[in-house]
């Protein structure tokens, strides 16, 4: 009887490893599977080109509020240039390069903040920390100092006029 009892417990051992063993092969062959469609789905996307928008013109608005011990006053310029084009990937971002300067030899000029007037796009950094202080230029042909604006995009593509205002500090002693 005892040996009975040994037989019938490596019977039942048996029969207890066999669905353990399906259920590791199975789950394997699971993971293989969802492994191959993950590097089928990236692949895909990966060589999939992106789709580019193009914004066709550009308004610069710069906003300098003027500060002196007599009056504080603000003045206003526009940029406006029909024949700009910029194109972008939905979503992504839009860096525009500009020279950093200002005419005003007197007192101490501060770039504060940006913002877009475009619908969708988003101010999101610039490559010099703001508020920057902004240098002396006789004329755009001898500005030295470069910033870069990034702008966060909508997700959906937008064409037209690329709008944005710049906000300046001139503190006059």
């Amino acid at each position: 009887m005892i040996a009975n009892t040994k037989r019938d417990h490596k019977m039942s051992t048996e029969a207890n490893n066999k669905p353990r063993k399906k259920g590791i092969y199975a789950l394997a062959a699971l993971a293989l599977i969802l492994g191959i469609g993950a590097i089928s789905v990236g692949a895909l996307s990966f060589f999939q080109n992106p789709t580019y928008t193009i914004l066709s013109g550009v308004k610069e608005t710069k906003i300098t509020f003027i500060n002196t011990s007599i009056e504080n006053t603000s003045q206003t310029t526009n940029y406006e240039n029909k024949n700009w084009t910029a194109s972008y990937e939905p979503g992504k971002t839009l860096t525009l390069d500009e020279s950093l300067y200002t005419t005003s030899d007197t007192g101490v000029t501060m770039i504060t903040t940006v913002i877009s007037n475009t619908p969708g796009f988003v101010f999101k950094e610039s490559s010099i920390s703001l508020p920057a202080f902004v240098p002396y230029a006789a004329n755009i042909s001898t500005a030295s100092e470069r910033i870069e604006l990034t702008f966060q995009t909508p997700s959906t593509p937008y064409t037209g006029e690329f709008k944005y205002t710049v906000y300046y500090n001139l503190t006059i002693p």
